[in-house]
């Protein structure tokens, strides 16, 4: 069996929409147990790592309308202790290192985020692509436009003193852009913090894909559940990836790390975490920017 750098490469019609390489891509190995997708659709950047599907117009957006977002948007309030919490401990840490309290969330979904950031002392502001996310803000007086992330960002320069996206960068087609967009956004000192699912390329995923896949009919170590409906994520990204963003992005200093929490803190979990993080099994990443101040 060929090991993955004898892979065949595709011949790159596009630069890679992260880091705009012309480099010939890499088929990944089949994910169909994983996230649905097989064959040429998902290829490797070889200059930044990514992970993206090639042709995502026609292969994703019927999950990605707006009753697919709505849906998530409805869900995710059930987690809403959780996140408060989450959040919190985000937007303290965020006030450490930032002198502002002008607060944008990219993906503001069902607002957990916005509402914990205005009960710490944040002027907040969120920008989703679903209705839905403004129907379940009206009533709180947060403001909320559904739009284009990048045509939002670029059209408010140095607006915001702290940026958030939590799970929204690898669902937009362009990424790179609103990470771009986002930099220029910001005013001096401003943060960036964006956190992404780790999904191809940590230990625990990796095992999980091996066992999950169909070797041959009847395979003891055969497929353990059907095929899943393809993933609504275009990106699936990587610590290398990520820096490389940031680097093109132009921020004076940037950190990349597989931890969900900010800041550290010593106990058991926040331990487990590390530990995870350094066998490369964290179930998240986060990138942190920062622009550089006056």
């Amino acid at each position: 069996m060929a090991i993955a750098s004898e892979s065949p490469m595709i011949a790159a019609s596009t630069p890679c929409p992260l880091c705009l390489s012309t480099s010939a891509a890499r088929p990944e190995p089949d994910k169909t147990w994983f996230a649905g997708f097989h064959g040429p659709k998902l290829v490797r950047c070889v200059d930044c790592s990514v992970v993206y599907l090639r042709d995502y117009e026609s292969a994703v957006v019927e999950t990605r309308d707006d009753d697919y977002v709505r849906s998530q948007i409805v869900d995710s309030c059930s987690a809403q202790a959780e996140q408060d919490a989450l959040f919190l401990r985000r937007l303290n840490w965020a006030k450490s290192r930032v002198a502002g309290r002008r607060v944008l969330d990219i993906g503001c979904g069902n607002g957990a985020f916005l509402l914990s950031a205005r009960e710490s002392g944040w002027q907040p502001l969120g920008i989703d692509t679903s209705e839905t996310a403004r129907e379940v803000l009206a009533s709180t007086g947060i403001d909320v436009y559904v739009c284009d992330a990048v045509e939002f960002l670029r059209q408010h320069p140095a607006s915001f003193d702290f940026i958030h996206m939590n799970h929204s960068l690898e669902h937009i087609p362009r990424a790179a852009d609103t990470v771009l967009a986002a930099r220029a956004a910001l005013s001096p000192g401003g943060l960036l913090y964006v956190e992404v699912p780790n999904e191809f390329d940590n230990l625990v995923y990796r095992l999980l894909e091996l066992i999950g896949r169909k070797k041959k009919a009847g395979s003891v170590f055969g497929r353990s559940k059907p095929p899943r409906a393809p993933s609504p994520h275009l990106y699936f990204f990587n610590k290398k990836s990520l820096a490389k963003l940031a680097a093109r992005a132009g921020f004076a200093s940037f950190e990349v790390h597989a931890r969900r929490h900010e800041p550290l803190e010593p106990n058991p979990a926040e331990a487990a975490a590390f530990l995870s993080a350094v066998l490369g099994a964290g179930p998240f990443l986060t990138f942190t920017a920062q622009v550089a101040p006056e």
